[in-house]
């Protein structure tokens, strides 16, 4: 019989769920029933991956949802065209404030929906003005305790019409015990009395069809409702590219920015105008513009506000991105391919992403999504239980307080501990593996949003998000595969620190990054000997040590770089092929004569993704997208070696030849970073270079306030101690939250001092100025608090050494005279130990000076920045990061007062050294050589004398 099994409700129905939509496909088709009915609580989450499983299984897949409607809780399920009607109800009683639950009725003639009871059906009917068809559930006996024949005559004496109904939430009697653990723990942090009906039970597991029949014996219009259903309900609308529309005003308002911008630009010239009108028209046909137009009006919104942004990938290879002040790297003189961004012949649409300063990023979601209104929506992330939360979750079903959770969970990783003892733990423990992959809850994307002509809720359901904003019920590749455009808009902490200098030079962020396609002298020096500490995109030990070894005299070079730095550069042996012909200045040897023009600035290898669809075009005469397509497809090996051999053979080839070819083609097809990209980063680095050198106190004071980028705030501190900054502890009346420059010199922002937290700044900033330290204390701040602020220096500025500061804050307002009591004895000051140990105990920075400036360097060993080229060689300093690898060895980042250096360690001498830096104050000896480039090999490793500790202020004695 072609029955329908349902409301299914999968592991998406959150906090009670534990089969994935998959699962209850295959077993719905596996027991025999054509059709299933996935209505999880609320959320819509698993309708695509339902569906798609349902396709597979050759079964229908119908959407729907178990939602509370204005107090009436029902199925509502979509029929033929349905689907839309269906997100918009959703959205409604999600998100009463973007479209009203009446609104949302009114448009329902498309749905059906399941009730419970005759009355809720007319309650759903007449005072909610419900539009479509409202059946009456009728359940097995075995879960209602009535039979379902005198149900079925109850619910027709009425005028309703019944339809038989199993709710299933598991395939296998196996997950009830999954379920149980899960309910009973979010139950107890939800504080609540656990009631039976908070359990399901054995009953609600999928039964075989042959089952299903036989449990509505005597209740014939229940089973006939249930496969009229069947055929009458709709599966989820088609996925995929569907086709845009097509707005006239959009497109000629993108065409005129385009055309008034271009003669500017480009001077007139006929090349860069073909290009546009060819990128243009391909854009226009796709009904691209209102995509366009939306970047536009961002990238504009970011300007007026100094707000540093850029595209990054391959959208700048587009010439109207270009025009538009998306991209900010011309594709005509870098020679960027437009198909590698939006190629015609694919049927997945040009992706768009922008990179914007991460201070100010959630400004512009915020100001975008509300000018976007029922178009806009940010896309959502499914979030899974990890170990801690599972591990949180049954501890909290057995009863574990508050505090032993806390420890218990530091302790996941030491299995071995003593703790694992007791009983409970271990029952937790075991238990929470049961939740571990389970989704939890819905969250905002860090980056995605979407935005359609029609309003957002006919495509997706809505719903709330703790930060506020409106997020899809797909995650990124569901809304793509639902059709929709996503925009990406990332926070980058490295534009962060560009907005903030900008900010104060009065510059555009825009023309920083645009002027970096030439590098100064200073900038070019600085890159070009990895001193790229706090360079975004350039400061990882990689990156700094690859740009020693490359000779960087312009912004190509730097964007070889960052093709060459990734891991499949190295793996597929183009950064060692492009090394060895850079230091010889001979083009590769294995190039084919055809591509030795085409890859001539790149010394013959292939560097870009660009670089393999170019060598295509050459070599087998495909055009640009067609050459594109092709690369794409050696990528994912979706094209064999035969059919490149026989285009080859049709171009006239030998069998060497064309074999050649392939050896080319697919050698180089999967590790290419894409130029466009590359290029993109590299201007935005040579931009920030350029600030760096020009303004390092600036700079790197930015650098810390933007949360700095690949390392601590203490190695952009030591990075600008050796560029020649000096500090200044962050003044009472003076300091900021946020570390800032203040005449040349860095001040740290006060949210590094211990015990200073956000609500403790506000108090000290509403009581500025102050003249003395205790009327900081009668401002609100803690006795605790205060004293940390005087041993820190944060005095200084009204004339009170560290010392001096703590008296007066002992001695009170002192009346008349708030100043030291009179009769006090000068104090000393602290010696410049103290000093230094109470800023690492309370500002955690070495404020005065590098703490190893006061020890003696041990004998054997050189100044990091007076390294030797040749021979070994012993060095001395602390350690800044480190990196292990697979077999036991790794990397050391190790500092001294002249500079840095990264040492290779192999095993076991990287274990040694990790036992060696146990302690924070910690030094280490490594004796090694050097390599080519600036690598170092390590060959030898040892203690050093310890640094000096951080130190707290006690109170003075009475």
């Amino acid at each position: 019989m072609e029955y329908m099994i349902g409301p299914l409700r999968s592991w998406y129905s959150f906090r009670r769920g534990v089969a994935s939509p998959s699962d209850l496909s295959s077993s719905s088709a596996s027991r025999g029933f054509s059709c299933g009915l996935l209505a999880d609580l609320d959320v819509m989450c698993g309708q695509l991956e339902f569906a798609g499983a349902c396709r597979k299984e050759g079964i229908a897949g119908a959407a729907g949802v178990d939602l509370e409607v204005s107090g009436t809780r029902a199925v509502f399920a979509a029929g033929e065209g349905g689907w839309g009607q269906l997100c918009t109800l959703v959205t409604s009683t999600l998100l009463p404030e973007r479209i009203g639950t009446g609104e949302a009725m009114a448009s329902t003639d498309r749905l059906t929906a399941i009730v419970g009871t005759p009355y809720a059906a007319m309650e759903l009917r007449e005072a909610r003005g419900f539009e479509g068809e409202v059946l009456v559930g009728v359940l097995p006996e075995e879960l209602s305790g009535v039979s379902p024949a005198m149900a079925e005559r109850d619910i027709v004496e009425t005028g309703c019409s019944p339809v038989a109904v199993w709710p299933v939430m598991f395939t296998g009697g196996e997950q009830i015990r999954t379920h149980r653990v899960l309910r009973r723990g979010y139950l107890a942090i939800e504080k609540r009395r656990p009631l039976q009906s908070d359990y399901a039970t054995e009953h609600s597991i999928m039964p075989d069809a042959e089952a299903f029949g036989r449990s509505f014996l005597g209740a014939e219009r229940a089973i006939s409702g249930n496969m009229a259903l069947a055929e009458r309900l709709g599966t989820l609308p088609s996925t995929g590219n569907r086709r845009r529309k097509r707005v006239p005003e959009e497109e000629g308002k993108l065409a005129e920015i385009a055309a008034s911008r271009i003669g500017t630009v480009y001077q007139g010239s006929a090349a860069a105008n073909h290009r546009m009108e060819k990128e243009l028209a391909a854009i226009l046909e796709n009904g691209l513009a209102g995509y366009f137009l939306r970047f536009f009006e961002i990238v504009e919104y970011c300007r007026e506000r100094g707000i540093a942004v850029s595209a990054r990938g391959s959208a700048a290879g587009s010439i109207v991105a270009y025009l538009l002040g998306i991209s900010i790297i011309c594709p005509i003189k870098h020679d960027l391919s437009f198909s590698r961004f939006f190629n015609v012949l694919r049927s997945s649409p040009p992706d768009i992403d922008l990179d914007i300063d991460s201070s100010r990023r959630e400004q512009v979601l915020d100001w975008f999504l509300k000018r976007s209104g029922r178009s806009g929506a940010a896309v959502s992330q499914t979030v899974a239980h990890r170990s801690r939360s599972a591990f949180r979750v049954a501890a909290s079903g057995l009863g574990i307080g508050s505090s032993e959770m806390d420890t218990l969970t530091k302790l996941l990783r030491y299995r071995d501990n003593g703790a694992w003892r007791r009983p409970e733990a271990r029952l937790a423990l075991e238990r929470s593996l049961l939740l571990r992959g389970l989704p939890s809850h819905l969250a905002p994307h860090p980056c995605g949003v979407v935005w359609t002509h029609d309003p957002v809720d006919t495509f997706v359901p809505l719903h709330p998000s703790a930060m506020g904003c409106h997020i899809t019920h797909f995650d990124k590749d569901g809304v793509e595969e639902m059709g929709l455009l996503k925009m990406d808009l990332l926070g980058q902490r490295g534009l962060t620190a560009v907005s903030m200098t900008c900010s104060v030079l009065g510059r555009e962020p825009m023309e920083v990054f645009r002027r970096g396609g030439r590098i100064l002298g200073g900038a070019m020096e600085l890159l070009d000997s990895g001193r790229t500490i706090g360079v975004v995109h350039v400061e990882s030990p990689a990156m700094r040590g690859l740009l020693k070894e490359m000779r960087i005299r312009t912004m190509e070079d730097v964007g070889r770089a960052l093709a060459l730095v990734r891991p499949g550069a190295a793996a597929g042996g183009g950064r060692r092929n492009y090394m060895e012909c850079l230091h010889s200045g001979r083009i590769q040897q294995g190039c084919l004569p055809e591509l030795r023009q085409v890859l001539r600035e790149n010394m013959g290898v292939m560097l870009y993704q660009e670089d393999v669809s170019r060598a295509a075009e050459v070599l087998l005469g495909l055009d640009e997208a067609s050459s594109d397509l092709l690369r794409r497809q050696l990528k994912k090996g979706s094209i064999h070696e035969e059919q490149v051999i026989s285009i080859c053979r049709r171009r006239c080839m030998g069998p060497r030849k064309a074999a050649a070819v392939w050896e080319v083609l697919s050698g180089y097809a999967g590790y290419g970073f894409c130029k466009a990209h590359a290029f993109t980063y590299a201007a935005v680095a040579c931009g920030a270079a350029a600030l760096k050198v020009e303004s390092p106190a600036l700079y790197m004071a930015s650098v810390m306030a933007a949360g700095g980028g690949f390392y601590p705030s203490r190695v952009y501190l030591e990075e600008a101690r050796r560029m020649g900054v000096e500090f200044s502890p962050p003044g009472v009346n003076t300091g900021r939250w946020l570390t800032c420059e203040m005449e040349g010199r860095i001040v740290p922002g006060f949210h590094h001092l211990k015990g200073m937290g956000a609500v403790e700044y506000e108090r000290l900033e509403a009581g500025r100025p102050y003249r003395y330290p205790s009327e900081v204390l009668s401002a609100g701040c803690g006795m605790s608090l205060c004293r940390n602020m005087a041993a820190a220096g944060c005095f200084g500025e009204l004339g009170f050494s560290p010392p001096e500061a703590l008296m007066q804050l002992e001695a009170g307002d002192g009346g008349f005279f708030p100043g030291i009591p009179q009769g006090t004895p000068p104090l000393p000051d602290y010696s410049r130990e103290t000093r230094l140990a109470m800023e690492l105990g309370l500002l955690g920075l070495p404020l005065s000076q590098n703490p190893l400036e006061l020890l003696q360097p041990p004998p054997g060993t050189v100044p990091l920045k007076d390294v030797p080229v040749s021979g070994t060689f012993g060095m001395w300093g602390r350690s800044v990061t480190t990196r292990r690898l697979e077999g036991g060895s790794g990397f050391l980042m190790m500092e001294d007062a002249t500079g840095v250096a990264d040492v290779f360690l192999p095993s076991p001498l990287f274990g040694r050294a990790e036992s060696i830096l146990v302690r924070p104050e910690a030094t280490i000896i490594v004796r090694g050589r050097l390599e080519r480039g600036s690598r170092i090999r390590g060959l030898y490793v040892e203690t050093g004398p310890l640094c000096l500790g951080p130190l707290e202020p006690e109170p003075p004695e009475e």
